[in-house]
């Protein structure tokens, strides 16, 4: 296979990739019990009220209505408005985006101030007792959700905070 057939391949496997999640993250945000409507509105609200908002919100129009224009805002930098604060995602993403990106960053040099160190002592002491916790460690590690690694953590701080006011109280 040449480089450009290659390429075009990949190139094809990413619209289909982009086209799928458009599809299924369209899909799941219809599933989403509830009226987004109503949510807007409030409980009280009167049914003119909803009406008005789901007609403001295009949720009136058809479903292939409705995904050609989540599709073709997406495409123009529009990720809509959210519904919690009523700013637009984007801007809330902007807000974000600097303290996930330090989160990240951290993670990743904390993995390789402890990776590197741990790879090479298991390299130079390969098939021995070192080794072998190594490897389970990574294998613990790696085959772990992330969600129950956070729980731990906060379960061991909770256990440790818990300890050294008894500590004190002694």
């Amino acid at each position: 296979m040449t480089f450009w057939s290659i390429l075009r391949q990949r190139c094809w496997g990413l619209v289909l990739v982009v086209a799928g999640v458009c599809v299924i993250t369209f899909i799941i945000s219809h599933l989403i019990p509830g009226d987004p409507a109503r949510l807007l509105a409030g409980d009280r609200a009167s049914d003119a009220i909803v009406d008005n908002i789901r007609q403001q919100l295009g949720l009136d129009q058809p479903l292939y209505v409705q995904f050609y224009r989540y599709v073709s805002d997406l495409f123009q930098g529009d990720l809509g408005t959210s519904i919690r604060t009523g700013r637009p995602v984007l801007e809330e993403l902007r807000i974000f985006f600097p303290a996930t990106l330090e989160l990240a960053f951290c993670a990743l040099l904390l993995a390789l101030l402890i990776g590197i160190p741990l790879g090479i002592l298991s390299a130079v002491w390969r098939n021995r007792w070192l080794d072998h916790l190594v490897r389970i460690m990574a294998i613990t590690g790696i085959s772990t959700p992330a969600f129950w690694l956070g729980l731990g953590r906060h379960c061991a701080v909770l256990w440790s905070s818990a300890n050294s006011s008894r500590r004190r109280k002694a």
